[in-house]
This record gives C-alpha cells, sequence and structure tokens, in this order.
C-alpha cells in the first residue's frame, strides 16, 4: 500500500491506495489548498457566503482581529479546520490592498470579491472584480476593499466604477495565521515539488512591445514564503484572455534579499531547482498582476481556480525551463506557452525549445510519440510559423520564454471541447548533442545564429555543473479546457441598482 495525501471539501485525510499506481505515468495526486467549491455562489445583489470549510471574513462579517480581512477591512475567506496537531492555526485568503504608492512597489487596487458559479475551470471560482484603483497620473474610481464597500455605493445612488481608466494590479494573499517569527509551513505542501494553480486574467494584459532590445515583460509574478531563503519570486509572462494554467516548480526567479548579483549560489545570477524542500516549509504566498500601474481597462475581472500542491515524480528539466503556463483562449482556439530560462543579465544566454502535445500523459520515455505543436507567428518576438514545435528566447539577456501555438489538426482541435485536458511537454534543444558544453548554431529558429549556451568557452558565466544531468528531459505541464467567460460587473454603467435587504455601515 502507498500512503498519499489528498482532500475532501477542505478537509485533509490520509487515502491507502494500491501500489499500482506507482507504474502509472503521472502519479501527481494533489493536497487542494482552495478550490473554492464548496462555497456559496455569490448573488448579484448580496455578500459572499462561507461554507462549513471557509468562513467569509471582513471587518463587519465574521470579524475576528487574528486576520488581515477585519483589521483592514477586506475581503477574504479562513479556513475552519485547524492544522493536524495545531488546531489554532488556519489557512486564509484576501485581498491585499497595497498602499506603497509606487510604479516599483505597486499601487492600491479598488475591487471586492465574489464566489463565480458560472465561470471556472472546474465547479467555482475565487473572482476579483476590479472596479478602480489609483496610479501615478491620479485616483480613479471610489475606494473598494470589500463587496459591501461596493454596495454601499449603489445604495446611495453613486456609481463607484472608474469606467475607462487604465489602473489596478490585483493583489490577493494565501498564507495562514502562524507569527511571523515563528512561521508553520502550509500541511498541504509537504513533500510536493509543484503548485498548480489556474487564473483568469483579462484580454487587456499584455507582455511586451517586442522589438529590439524589449523582451518578453513579466505579466504576474507569485511570491511564496518559505524557511529556506524567506521571500522568493516566481516571474510570469503569459498574456490575458483565457485560462492561465500556473505551474510552480522549485526553481523561482529571484530572492528578496538578493540585491546584487553576487549574492546567488551560482552564476549569472541563478538558482537551481531546491525540490521538495522549497515546499516542506512554505508558509505564504502571494500572486500580483502587473504592471502595478495597471493591466487592463476598468471594469475588468481576474478569477483563481484549482489551487493544489503535488508531487510529480516524473524526473524533468527544473534548470532551464522553470515555471511553465499554458493560456487557451477558445475563440481563437490559439494557446499560449511561457517559462524562464535559467539566467539574466548574461547577454550569451540564448536558447532553443520543442514543444508537443498528446491527449495522454507525456513522459521522457515517450516523448516521441508526443505531435510537435503548430508554433505560430508573432513579429513583436520574431517568432516564425512553424510546424515542428520550435521556438527560441528572444533577448538572451533576460529569462523569460514565450510563443504562441495551436494544434496540428483540426481534428486535435475539435477536441478542445470544456473539460477536456490536454498534455504538453518542453524540451531544451539549445545545445549540441542535446547536453553537450557547445551550443547549436544556425537552426533557423528563431532570430539568432546562436541557438543555446556556449558552456566550453564562458563556463564562469554559467552553471553547466546543474544544468548537463537534466539538459535532456521533458518539462510538462497539463491544461483543463474550461467553460465560458466571465459576466461584466453587474451596474458598471447606466444608474447603478440598489441591491435588497441592504445593510450600510
Amino acid at each position: 500500500m502507498i500512503v498519499m495525501r489528498s482532500s475532501i471539501r477542505g478537509i485533509f485525510v490520509i487515502l491507502l491506495l494500491p501500489a499500482v499506481l506507482v507504474s502509472m505515468p503521472a502519479v501527481c495526486l494533489p493536497a487542494v489548498f482552495c478550490n473554492f467549491d464548496d462555497l456559496p455562489a455569490t448573488t448579484v445583489n448580496e455578500l459572499p457566503g462561507s461554507s462549513t470549510t471557509w468562513l467569509y471574513t471582513t471587518a463587519y462579517v465574521n470579524p475576528d482581529n487574528n486576520y488581515y480581512m477585519t483589521v483592514h477591512d477586506a475581503d477574504g475567506w479562513r479556513s475552519t479546520v485547524g492544522y493536524p496537531g495545531n488546531t489554532g492555526i488556519h489557512n486564509f485568503f484576501y485581498i491585499y490592498f497595497n498602499t506603497y504608492m509606487s510604479d516599483h512597489m505597486g499601487w492600491p487596487t479598488y475591487g471586492y470579491m465574489s464566489i463565480d458559479g458560472d465561470n471556472a475551470v472546474v465547479g467555482k471560482s475565487l473572482r476579483y472584480d476590479v472596479t478602480g484603483g489609483v496610479n501615478s497620473t491620479g485616483v480613479y474610481g471610489s475606494t473598494i476593499t470589500t463587496k459591501q464597500d461596493y454596495l454601499n455605493y449603489l445604495a446611495l445612488g453613486q456609481d463607484p466604477v472608474a469606467d475607462g481608466a487604465i489602473v489596478g494590479s490585483p493583489y490577493v494573499y494565501f498564507t495562514n495565521n502562524s507569527l511571523s517569527y515563528s512561521r508553520i509551513p502550509f500541511p498541504e505542501a509537504s513533500q510536493a515539488n509543484r503548485l498548480s494553480t489556474y487564473i483568469y486574467a483579462p484580454s487587456g494584459l499584455n507582455n511586451g512591445v517586442g522589438g529590439w532590445g524589449n523582451p518578453v515583460t513579466t505579466t504576474m509574478n507569485f511570491g511564496p514564503f518559505n524557511g529556506i531563503g524567506g521571500h522568493w519570486y516566481h516571474n510570469i509572462c503569459s498574456r490575458g484572455g483565457g485560462w492561465i494554467h500556473v505551474l510552480l516548480d522549485s526553481h523561482p526567479q529571484h530572492n528578496n534579499a538578493f540585491n546584487n548579483a553576487s549574492l546567488y549560489p551560482y552564476p549569472s545570477a541563478s538558482i537551481r531547482d531546491m525540490g521538495v524542500d522549497y515546499y516542506n516549509t512554505m508558509s505564504a504566498l502571494y500572486v500580483v498582476f502587473m504592471p502595478y500601474s495597471g493591466i487592463d481597462t476598468v471594469p475588468y475581472t481576474v478569477m483563481y481556480d484549482e489551487m493544489e500542491f503535488y508531487n510529480d515524480p516524473e524526473p524533468q528539466n527544473n534548470e532551464t525551463i522553470a515555471s511553465p503556463t499554458v493560456m487557451y483562449v477558445p475563440a481563437s482556439e490559439i494557446f499560449e506557452i511561457g517559462f524562464n530560462d535559467k539566467y539574466k543579465g548574461n547577454s550569451r544566454s540564448y536558447s532553443t525549445y520543442e514543444l508537443r502535445y498528446s491527449f495522454s500523459p507525456i513522459t521522457n520515455s515517450n516523448w516521441n510519440e508526443a505531435l510537435p505543436a503548430h508554433v505560430l507567428p508573432d513579429t513583436r518576438f520574431d517568432i516564425d510559423d512553424r510546424t515542428d514545435g520550435k521556438f527560441a528566447k528572444w533577448w538572451p539577456y533576460y529569462q523569460a520564454v514565450w510563443a504562441p501555438f495551436t494544434f496540428a489538426s483540426d481534428e486535435d482541435r475539435a477536441k478542445l471541447t470544456p473539460g477536456a485536458r490536454i498534455y504538453f511537454a518542453v524540451k531544451d534543444i539549445s545545445q549540441v548533442d542535446g547536453d553537450g558544453a557547445s551550443p547549436v548554431t544556425n537552426t533557423g529558429v528563431g532570430h539568432w545564429a546562436t541557438g543555446g549556451r556556449d558552456y566550453a568557452n564562458y563556463a564562469d558565466t554559467f552553471d553547466y555543473a546543474g544544468d548537463q544531468p537534466v539538459l535532456k528531459l521533458i518539462k510538462r505541464i497539463d491544461y483543463i479546457v474550461a467553460g465560458g467567460q466571465p459576466s461584466p460587473i453587474e451596474g458598471d454603467t447606466g444608474t447603478p441598482r440598489a441591491p435588497v435587504n441592504l445593510i450600510v455601515h
């Protein structure tokens, strides 16, 4: 028998599973942090509700001064189930109201949360409606940090939404109530090597203008906190317009304490994969959109779904392919893949990749059976139309790698129905013989004649000892097709409609 962790409606249990599961290609049973499915869907003119496992909390609803949501009056939920062996510790998540007032650290975003029963990857999702905010050019809309705030303005006949302003960078924390000087790790993250979640981003979210010297830009930042380095950063470079599957591994791009390149453990400000140790001491993380000055035209919606930790046992390249994402836009049947190369600030960090897909799990042994993706052109980053699944990193000095793609045939695209699961894998094909010290050259893929890292001649700027053992391995991620699109904010235009039975504070 094999002992695995799982969850039922937020309660963590031990499952005894037949040992035959080990022989399956992907033994990745998750420990769910929250999938929002047991929470009641929020109706238009009412406040969000609670469930047996998650308690909606603000300064006025189920208040508790041990939680940010009460102290700062922000929408959020706290778990009613304490940790095993430490019942006073509870998970919670909430809107973080950023007050740094700068393009570097962030600006206030106005908006509120609810539970969406119509738009989700599976079941229900956490929805964040952005109504306004602040940036360097001004204040747009009325201050809103809870659904109650929004309803209060409507009851007064006021429209608090800053229609047409480009402002807001939604910021959400997922954490627990352990003391800051004695953090207790998430039990869900124990022995994990992946954090998986889906995020819906609005179509205005863009990843850069491209062109000479302009890299693919960061559009989201995940900021975990753990006991082996404190505050880490995973950079995401996906555009908006669909559900994005974000798959964090144990290879972040930055540490908050590394304020210069000499503090990084490996050359060119690089970090190695940290495996399960990275998750075993994780106690908090946030998700924030970028740029802080505003990601789209108000009003807009972001959503969060299916947040879970798991361990993927398949050997993978967690060095030069880090934190992959896949987004799908059903209207166009176009996917996008994004991830990070290992090195930053290194003008010789060229890299080339190959993407394949399948309708069953991809492993290192069956990689050749998966189908090459049809890479689509994008002139911003000099990406060519290719049917062999190959693409290159645009600007070598930076880490972000991104490409749009579709499937090889109309027959495969016809399988993209709600609930369908597709499997993807990427290989780093930058080096001669797959894992050699010399780069491939003149392959015709991407903009540059050099297609890989010259470990042989620039050994002091690369980490060949860390990279070589994994360069021939895949990096994999799957994707579940969701149904529907988010509906507009009720009352965002015209005359606001007063809600029924409203309580105004």
